[in-house]
C-alpha cells in the first residue's frame, strides 16, 4: 500500500520546501545522494530528510548516478560501513 500510494502521488515528492510523503513511514528509509548531481540537485535531499524520518542519509562526492561509488554500496553488508 506505501508503494502504491507514493506511485499514485507521482514522483514530486519534494516541490520547493514541501515535502509530500509520510514524516514516519512504515519502512526504513535510506538516502543516497551524489554532491555533484548535475539532474536532481542535492538541496532536495536535505529537505526531504530534513522532514521525514530515515533511517540513513548519505551525501557522497559523486554524481546522479553514484558512478564511484555504486560497487562499493551494493558490496556493503550495511551502508554504515560506507
Amino acid at each position: 500500500d506505501f508503494a502504491k500510494d507514493i506511485i499514485e502521488k507521482g514522483y514530486e515528492i519534494v516541490v520547493g520546501d514541501k515535502v509530500h510523503f509520510p514524516k514516519n513511514p512504515p519502512v526504513d528509509v535510506v538516502v543516497v545522494h551524489g554532491t555533484e548531481d548535475k539532474e536532481v540537485p542535492v538541496s532536495l535531499s536535505r529537505v526531504f530528510t530534513s522532514a521525514v524520518k530515515v533511517k540513513r542519509y548519505l551525501e557522497l562526492d559523486d554524481d546522479h548516478r553514484l558512478s564511484r561509488s555504486f560497487e562499493k554500496l551494493i558490496t556493503q553488508d550495511h551502508l554504515l560501513d560506507f
